[in-house]
């Protein structure tokens, strides 16, 4: 159990009073998050191995403590992961994969796998390599409530009381895609916070009382550092509301595909998506956002009983968050949102009811870091496409098609902090012949990339390896020239920030 879990100083008559609470001021220690009372469930305990893999094709891997999965169409049930070598056993039905698949080590943060297939002329019928992307290597924060007409916190503590809990409440988190992946929290009687460790970035995990596993709640933490807000566990009435988490989206010519990014100085679409559990009333409900005491966007008024999927948006210009004081260090800060869902006390009377309330916090970027990449073939020859996928040091995980194709030079736009970014690099199929590529980071001209002299040279300097220990360093300014020489060849690039 997470018995060292630190819980923020901040009490209820606080939390009552503002009616939120940002959570970035905790930092709990590093503390192995597994309960070693909790039952074993899978042979795959090592949780070094559990999380997202790339591999060549595009394809996205996820390795859970039962099966290793090639995207949502392939699946085997695993063997002993801590061997050097294990077979994989395909689940039936999964045609037209070969019936087992086994995984060599290389090193902590790659497999050597053994071909899918034999004739079909693609990347499959060679031997391939998988490369980690994001594992079980980030923190989050939540607050649990009762989305109930009183006092959330004080409800709960009388919960907890009941279960015999005195002076804190025992949460479970599950990795709904890892049975392993369990955790047991301890959240204060009087605040709610808890923190959870050692989670996988972008995974859903759903929060129960210890004991009472109903009206559990998802969340899906995206980066380190998350805050997933008021937690709505449980419910006193004869129905409960879920709101999804927010989501938003910067405006951008290029900045696509990042979910949950703001980035100071542009305008921001900011949604989410609400749904009924039970028997609620035929009643009309308004739902509002705010920063603060500041409304985002419009009010959504809707029947209570109609709540179906029902997406609430919000429009917020480019001057709205430009008086924030973000720091250079670490180039981001965390802004607190709050959600509130009201219905009428008296027929034709005021929305004076507070039904549900969620806080959840978004994180805002100060600037943008820029990729510039491109293909090294003759204009109009169709080629051999590569991928990526890069991660920040925030641990935020994103595929990404760097349109190394035609000879056409790409920009590619990503939330920028201080740090380690990986990027990692690999060919859709087996190349018959070596793909050269050239990758410039926050260029002063877009077209650098294209007519510049490289900085560094991959084939020349070292070898960029699969991994983050063996990745090729580069910092902003830099222009790389590298090659992908076959289908087993994934290059690993470390881009540093000051």
């Amino acid at each position: 159990m997470e018995a060292n879990t630190t819980l923020c100083p901040i009490g209820i008559a606080t939390i009552l009073a503002l009616g939120f609470v940002v959570l970035a001021a905790c930092e709990p220690p590093v503390t192995d998050p597994h309960d070693s009372n909790l039952p074993s469930l899978g042979v795959n305990q090592e949780r070094g191995t559990w999380g997202y893999w790339q591999g060549p094709g595009a394809s996205t891997w996820y390795v859970s403590d039962t099966e290793i999965r090639m995207g949502g169409l392939y699946a085997w049930t695993i063997g002993d992961v801590d061997a050097a070598a294990f077979t994989a056993t395909a689940i039936s039905g999964m045609s037209p994969q070969k019936s087992a698949l086994t995984l060599t080590r290389l090193g902590t943060e790659a497999f050597r796998a053994t071909p899918l297939t034999s004739s079909t002329g693609k990347w499959t019928d060679y031997p391939f390599t998988i490369v980690k992307i994001a594992g079980a290597e980030i923190s989050f924060s939540g607050i649990a409530g009762q989305d109930a007409n009183a006092l959330p916190r004080v409800l709960y503590a009388a919960k907890a009381l009941s279960l015999g809990s005195t002076g804190s409440i025992k949460l479970i988190v599950s990795n709904l895609s890892n049975a392993s992946d369990s955790h047991e929290v301890e959240a204060s009687a009087t605040t709610g916070v808890f923190t959870v460790q050692g989670a996988i970035p972008t995974d859903e995990y759903s929060v129960a009382v210890a004991g009472d596993p109903t009206g559990a709640v998802t969340v899906t933490p995206q980066h380190d550092g998350a805050q997933v807000g008021e937690v709505p566990i449980g419910s006193t009435v004869d129905y409960s509301i879920k709101s999804s988490p927010f989501r938003a989206t910067s405006a951008s010519d290029v900045l696509d595909g990042w979910m949950d990014v703001l980035i100071q100085g542009r305008s921001a679409g900011i949604s989410a998506t609400l749904n009924t559990d039970g028997t609620p009333p035929h009643t009309t409900s308004e739902w509002r956002l705010f920063h603060g005491t500041t409304q985002l966007g419009s009010t959504l008024y809707k029947e209570l009983d109609n709540l179906d999927n029902e997406i609430f948006q919000a429009s917020v210009d480019e001057t709205f968050f430009s008086n924030l004081d973000i720091p250079v260090d670490p180039g981001y800060t965390d802004i607190a949102l709050r959600f509130e869902g009201r219905i009428r006390s008296s027929a034709y009377g005021a929305f004076d009811t507070l039904i549900y309330t969620d806080v959840q916090s978004l994180r805002i970027y100060v600037d943008t870091l820029r990729i510039h990449s491109i293909d090294e073939v003759a204009s109009g020859v169709s080629v051999n496409r590569l991928f990526a996928a890069i991660v920040t040091p925030d641990r935020r995980f994103q595929e990404l098609t760097l349109n190394f194709y035609y000879a056409f030079e790409n920009e590619t736009e990503l939330p920028r902090m201080k740090g380690d970014y990986y990027l990692t690099i690999a060919a859709a199929q087996a190349p018959t012949n070596p793909m050269a590529y050239r990758i410039g980071i926050d260029l002063t001209s877009p077209t650098k990339a294209e007519t510049g002299t490289p900085t560094a040279n991959e084939t020349v300097d070292g070898d960029a390896g699969p991994a983050r220990t063996t990745a090729f360093p580069l910092v902003p300014g830099d222009l790389l020239a590298g090659s992908i020489v076959d289908g087993n060849d994934i290059d690993c690039l470390r881009i540093s920030v000051p």
